[in-house]
């Protein structure tokens, strides 16, 4: 039981990964994702890529002027391209 506690699988953590850009998780979230990312190359190479998106996307804002609103309907736009939507 301990075990479905502390460790998720890589969806849940992708959605603490975003979800922490945005609102601050509370302390057991940190954990858990804390520790799935030191054991999880795939979704520590995810938190690093989606960190760099969202780096390019920023600047990209800030050169073209655009609202925060309009930077995240274009990541929105992206990641359904990118998803094949």
């Amino acid at each position: 039981m301990l075990k479905y506690i502390l460790f998720f699988y890589c969806k849940k953590a992708t959605e603490l990964i975003e979800k922490s850009k945005l609102v601050h998780l509370n302390g057991i979230e940190r954990y858990r994702l804390s520790v799935h990312i030191s054991m999880c190359d795939a979704c520590r190479t995810y938190q690093k890529i989606s960190d760099i998106f969202d780096q390019k996307m920023t600047s990209q804002g800030k050169n073209d002027s655009e609202s925060p609103k309009e930077m995240d309907k274009k990541k929105e736009d992206l990641i359904k391209k990118l998803n094949g939507r």
